[in-house]
């Protein structure tokens, strides 16, 4: 059954036979079928001759479906205990609709990103981007630093030190025992310098390089 309308007052009704059930009594209707149905009642005999009720403006890469009701046009859903989401795509309806028991959802945005670009995004783009502490980022960059940077042994004072990228500057310093069977790191604040200077430890001790 397709839409209807109140032509004097340019009132539109949606049937519920035109919505898909998702479950129980939760409806959808994509932005591209609410446009079909504009279009066919705007090209009936009687829609012919009145203002055109609708506005649209097709998706790009970038931004969703856009379509409103225009031109003094109002809508509701035929009346009954269900709800209706609004999906893929942007619409006015908040602004033009009629309100009765149907519960209504809209999804609107003001743009949206290929699940794929989003991938090409994240993966593409430079560790040195990602050094806020305590992120996901911060924590792939300290695994790479550990894989690929400057390692340094020292069997006198049973440490291991992983380097920046200078292959100068001390980034994690670890406590072992003679046979690496105990690496335990320390924390941030409790290394020294390349250059043997003491560095305060969160204990307030101070270590000095070998």
């Amino acid at each position: 059954m397709p839409l209807s309308c109140y032509w004097p007052n340019k009132f539109i009704t949606v049937p519920k036979s035109e919505l898909t059930l998702i479950s129980g009594t939760r409806y959808k209707i994509t932005v591209a079928y609410w446009w079909q149905l504009l279009r066919e009642l705007a090209e009936t005999e009687e829609g012919i001759v009145f203002d055109t009720p609708y506005s649209s403006i097709p998706p790009t890469a970038a931004t969703p479906r856009i379509v409103d009701l225009i031109n003094g046009y109002t809508a509701e859903f035929e009346n009954g205990l269900y709800s209706v989401d609004i999906l893929e795509g942007n619409t006015n309806w908040r602004e033009i609709e009629v309100k009765n028991q149907v519960s209504v959802g809209t999804n609107n945005n003001t743009g949206f990103v290929a699940a794929e670009d989003l991938a090409a995004n994240v993966w593409d783009s430079s560790l040195i981007d990602h050094n806020t502490d305590t992120t996901f980022g911060s924590a792939a960059n300290g695994v790479y630093e550990a894989h690929y940077n400057k390692r340094v042994w020292d069997k006198n004072a049973d440490t291991i030190t992983i380097y920046d990228d200078d292959g100068i500057t001390p980034l994690h310093v670890f406590d072992t025992n003679s046979d690496l069977s105990i690496i335990d790191p320390r924390a941030t604040d409790d290394r020294v310098t390349a250059n043997g200077d003491a560095r305060v430890t969160s204990t307030g001790d101070q270590r000095i390089a070998a």
